[in-house]
């Protein structure tokens, strides 16, 4: 698997996560996966695994570890790409309704010309 989630991409990839309210006031959210050729400031440095070097957003770095996260490959064979597979996903579900969820990002943005899709 570390081949093939490393594929031709060089860097290292980053966990976010988008959050927002619906309708009816339920946090809804993702995880979010990304290429990146620097971590943010802010970044948490999860180490390595499937030999692709990890950051995360601050506020998920716990919660990522103790949910048990995996890095999953996705989408069709034609259109690959890299996800977060959580052993308790119950975990996401009370995080999104914490304060943590609603806080705007700590870590720094970087410029799309220094990330690269995953979907590439």
């Amino acid at each position: 698997m570390a081949g093939s989630i490393a594929g031709s991409h060089a860097g290292a990839l980053l966990i976010e996560f988008f959050a927002t309210r619906c309708c009816t006031n339920v946090m809804v959210g993702d995880l979010q996966t990304r290429w990146i050729d620097q971590a943010p400031a802010q970044a948490v440095d999860l180490g390595t695994l499937a030999g692709v070097q990890l950051f995360a957003d601050p506020r998920i770095a716990e919660l990522l570890a103790d949910a048990g996260a995996t890095l999953i490959e996705t989408g069709s064979p034609f259109r690959r790409s890299i996800g977060v597979r959580l052993d308790s996903p119950e975990q996401w579900l009370a995080f999104l309704e914490s304060p943590a969820a609603r806080r705007a990002p700590t870590a720094t943005v970087l410029p799309a010309s220094t990330a690269a899709s995953i979907n590439h």
